[in-house]
């Protein structure tokens, strides 16, 4: 398993890859640890969102306002936001500051954040916002990421951290708003030298 520099790492490269595909107009609504493949390098794990078969085009265009591709009604249930259970053609970005809550939650803890016996029993733990709070299961978690998971996982939309950029600035600041760096990708020996591959090689997921 990872230790919390190593997720803290993985985190920040994360959330810097879905800024950058939000800025341009892009919402993934399918975000998932199974999405998230991790790149190889010699003193670092670095992942990669891939499917973006859900992807909506925020900005669209005059005539036919945003756009979705054809078929894409749905997302992964344990990581979808409650708008996206009740009217998924509205969703916006804010939808994956959600599903990137869930995924953080499980990046650090190892653990589901939203279970149940069925799909709907999932779905009603998430509208709810039932889910065990990260600091029963890491109570030495910092204080910063603990505050940005429970920021994104919020259930009012309007209520949540609104963009992934202030979700990464969440994550990397302490109490006082000061930025906290991760120590040096190579003191995090993220991957035993022996099983060390080519950088274009991919593990498979972020899934434990």
């Amino acid at each position: 398993s990872l230790t919390l520099h190593q997720s803290d790492a993985l985190a920040r490269d994360l959330l810097k890859g879905v800024a950058a595909a939000h800025a341009h107009g892009l919402v993934h609504r399918d975000l998932k640890p199974a999405n998230v493949l991790i790149s190889v390098t010699e003193d670092a794990l670095i992942p990669k969102v891939a499917d973006f078969g859900l992807a909506k085009i925020m900005e669209g265009n005059e005539d036919h306002g945003p756009m979705t591709r054809t078929g894409a009604s749905m997302g992964t249930p344990a990581y979808m936001a409650p708008e996206q259970i009740r009217d998924s053609s509205a969703v916006d970005a804010r939808a994956d500051v959600f599903s990137l809550g869930a995924i953080l939650y499980e990046l650090v803890t190892g653990k589901n954040c939203f279970v149940g016996n069925s799909i709907m029993e999932i779905w009603e733990q998430i509208c709810a916002g039932n889910y065990r709070p990260v600091t029963q299961y890491m109570p030495d978690i910092p204080s910063r990421m603990a505050r940005a998971i429970e920021g994104a996982l919020i259930v009012d939309r309007n209520q949540r951290i609104e963009t992934v950029a202030d979700l990464f600035e969440c994550w990397c600041s302490n109490d006082e708003g000061q930025h906290v760096e991760v120590p040096g990708r190579q003191s995090l020996n993220f991957w035993p030298a022996e099983l060390r591959t080519d950088a274009s090689d991919m593990a498979p997921t972020l899934e434990r």
